[in-house]
């Protein structure tokens, strides 16, 4: 209930920077992810990443902008050349994420840095066997932070990559013998990490 009040607070305020008449656009690509503490290697899962935005300008050369996105992250296990996927472990986790994104322009490049807030609607594991429920908590709510760089090749279009961190834990809990290698607030626990590739499209004022 509280995440559905937080994400109604947000649309609205969406709402009423779009009837100020500011900038805005949408984007929509791909994700690839993997979790940091859970035992799995390397960016294996693969998602969709797709959301809305507006920005003001604040300055001559630089934007900040809200946005408001799906992003599908989690992880998966592997596969061996001799020994396939062993227990074809996967991990879906789909957010919606809520990142506050300073931009700085130079020539046809942007670069942005942007903080917010990961809450997460729904995941599903599975393994060899089917789905299953594990006893691992994934927290409703975590902090993220975001890099990125986006090339505009005309007006109106751009392509963005973008890496992405947890900056709280998903959950307290761990792997066995595993140890993330970044110490995130509030401790030890699991993290995502993503990168994402998107085309991004922008309204004309």
């Amino acid at each position: 209930m509280k995440n559905l009040c937080f994400l109604v607070i947000l649309l609205g305020i969406s709402g009423f920077t779009y009837s100020q008449k500011l900038d805005g656009g949408l984007f929509a690509g791909l994700s690839t992810s993997q979790v940091d503490g859970d035992g799995q290697q390397g960016f294996n899962m693969s998602g969709f990443n797709l959301g809305f935005f507006t920005q003001i300008d604040i300055g001559k050369k630089s934007n900040l902008r809200l946005e408001l996105a799906f992003l599908q992250k989690g992880a998966k296990e592997p596969v061996n050349d001799s020994t396939g996927c062993g227990n074809c472990f996967k991990l879906k986790l789909n957010y919606i994420e809520v990142p506050i994104v300073y931009i700085l322009n130079w020539k046809d490049l942007a670069f942005e840095v942007g903080l917010g807030a990961d809450i997460l609607v729904s995941k599903k594991e599975s393994n060899i066997s089917g789905n299953f429920d594990s006893d691992v908590n994934y927290k409703p709510i975590s902090m993220m932070v975001l890099f990125g760089v986006t090339y505009n090749f005309s007006e109106n279009w751009g392509i963005t990559l973008r890496t992405n961190h947890s900056v709280t834990p998903i959950s307290d809990v761990v792997a066995a013998g595993q140890k993330p290698s970044i110490t995130a607030l509030g401790g030890y626990g699991m993290r995502n990490d993503v990168l994402t590739f998107a085309l991004v499209y922008k309204f004309n004022k």
